[in-house]
């Protein structure tokens, strides 16, 4: 079984990766990062809730990144490795490789240092949801995808111009099936049966 700081109910939680700021590949890459004829410098910043969160620079070669920052009155020059996988249609896609444990990842977490995930020992947010939390989130994701409001209440909106009626029927039945189960599921927490 184990003590009482092993399993899910105790011990402490680990951080998200929401909670940390993230280097994503994809990002740079759209800028044009790594294209094999092209080398150069930039800067990239981070906002939480529209204050600025952290800053820093970044020099890229087709091969590598350096990171440059300042942490604790310290210059910081980090190198991150570039890695390509061949795509099947031709192309390559790019990944970091992480510099704690050698990784092909996405994206990359500022800490002490800029390391995966795994390194920094991070979950998801979406692993702590509940069962409830969790068909809620997925009631609102639906809504979205019609371009109705992620307000449960309003009513779920007329199908949006350029969508397929078929599109719009099946994220609207699963919009309307993830409703009932939570309404069912609320119903049971509360210890009553359904009107």
């Amino acid at each position: 079984m184990g003590n009482s700081n092993s399993g899910r109910w105790g011990g402490t939680r680990k951080a998200t990766t929401e909670s940390y700021l993230r280097l994503d590949i994809r990002y740079l890459s759209g800028k044009g990062c790594f294209r094999s004829d092209v080398s150069g410098n930039g800067s990239l910043s981070w906002t939480r809730n529209g204050n600025p969160a952290g800053s820093i620079g970044y020099s890229f070669e087709p091969d590598r990144i350096t990171l440059h920052y300042r942490q604790r009155d310290q210059d910081i020059h980090q190198p991150i490795t570039i890695s390509r996988t061949p795509c099947h249609f031709g192309g390559s896609m790019v990944w970091f490789l992480c510099p704690g444990c050698g990784r092909r990842v996405n994206a990359l977490y500022a800490g002490s240092r800029f390391y995966c995930r795994y390194c920094h020992k991070l979950g998801y947010e979406s692993q702590r949801e509940g069962i409830l939390d969790r068909l809620l989130r997925k009631q609102r994701k639906c809504r979205a995808r019609i371009g109705g409001s992620e307000n449960l209440v309003e009513p779920i909106p007329f199908r949006p111009k350029g969508m397929h009626w078929r599109t719009y029927w099946r994220v609207r039945e699963d919009a309307e099936r993830i409703s009932r189960g939570s309404a069912s599921l609320m119903w049971k927490m509360m210890g009553r049966s359904q009107p």
